[in-house]
C-alpha cells in the first residue's frame, strides 16, 4: 500500500519542479519520505531533493527573513540526508555524504554577511565537492562525474563574485571554463540531457565573464575551442528536449547576439 502511495507523490513532486514550485514539490516530497522511512536508500534520496527544493525556493523569496529560513530548512534537510545516507551500504555513499556536507557549507556561506566567513565556507565547499568526485572517479560513475564538474563549475562562479584581485579573478574564470569543457565531456557519454545542457550553460557564462574581463585573447586557443564547440545552439536543443524552462531562458539569454 505504502509503494502505491508513494509513486503518486513523487510524480506530484517532479510536476511541481517543473513547474518552479519548489515549496509545494518539497511538501510532497516530505510526504513521501513518511512512506520508505525503514528504507535508507530511498529515504535519502527524497530528503537530498527536498534540501535542493528549499534551496532554489529560498531564491524565490519575498523578504530576506524568508530567504534566511528558508536556507535554514534547506540545511535541516541535508543534515537528515547525510545521516540516512550513513545508514546505507551504497558503494557511493561516502561521495553523496560529502555532496550533501557541501550544500549545507553553501548555506552557510549565502547565511553570512561576512565576506571573510563566506570565502572560508566557500573553501570547505569547493574541497567537499572535489572529495565526492574523487570518489566518484573510483565507482566510474559517468553522470556523478558529470554532475560534480557542473557543480565546481558553478562554485567557481561563486568565487568570482568575491574576487577583487585581477590574476586571481582570471585564474577562476579559466577554472570554471575548464570544469564546464569536462562537464561536455563526460556527460555527452551519457543520456541526461539536462546536466548537458547545464554544462553549455556554464560554459557560456563563464565565456562571458572572460571576454568582459578580457581574460582570453582572441587567438587563444580556449577561445578558438570554446567558439567551434556551438555552446548556445546545442545547449538550447537539448534545454528545450527537457523543456526546462530555467535553462532555455538563460540559454536564450546569454550569449545572444555573440558568435556563441
Amino acid at each position: 500500500m505504502q509503494n502505491n502511495n508513494l509513486e503518486p507523490l513523487l510524480k506530484k513532486a517532479e510536476e511541481q519542479e517543473k513547474k518552479y514550485e519548489w515549496l509545494e514539490s518539497a511538501d510532497f516530497y516530505d510526504e513521501a519520505s513518511g512512506l520508505v522511512q525503514e528504507d535508507y536508500e530511498k529515504a535519502s534520496e527524497i530528503h537530498e531533493r527536498i534540501g535542493y527544493c528549499f534551496l532554489r525556493a529560498a531564491f524565490q523569496a519575498e523578504t530576506n527573513e524568508q530567504f534566511r529560513r528558508i536556507l535554514r530548512q534547506s540545511a535541516d534537510a541535508y543534515k537528515k540526508t547525510i545521516s540516512l545516507f550513513q545508514k546505507t551500504e551504497t558503494e557511493d555513499k561516502e561521495a553523496k555524504i560529502c555532496h550533501a556536507k557541501a550544500m549545507i557549507a553553501y548555506v552557510k556561506a549565502r547565511l553570512t554577511p561576512d565576506v571573510a566567513k563566506r570565502r572560508k565556507f566557500l573553501a570547505e565547499l569547493w574541497k567537499l565537492e572535489n572529495d565526492a568526485l574523487k570518489l566518484y572517479k573510483k565507482t566510474g560513475n559517468q553522470l556523478a562525474i558529470g554532475k560534480m564538474y557542473n557543480n565546481l563549475s558553478e562554485w567557481s562562479r561563486e568565487k568570482q563574485f568575491l574576487e577583487s584581485r585581477w590574476l586571481e579573478l582570471k585564474r577562476l574564470i579559466i577554472e570554471g571554463i575548464n570544469y564546464a569543457n569536462k562537464a561536455i565531456k563526460t556527460l555527452s557519454k551519457t543520456k541526461d540531457n539536462y546536466e548537458l545542457a547545464r554544462a553549455y550553460c556554464w560554459i557560456i557564462v563563464h565565456y562571458g565573464t572572460a571576454l568582459y574581463f578580457r581574460a582570453l585573447d582572441t587567438g587563444d586557443v580556449m577561445n578558438q575551442q570554446i567558439l567551434e564547440l556551438r555552446p548556445r545552439k546545442k545547449g538550447l536543443e537539448l534545454a528545450e528536449a527537457t523543456q526546462d524552462a530555467y535553462l532555455i531562458t538563460r540559454l536564450k539569454g546569454i550569449g545572444a547576439g555573440s558568435e556563441l
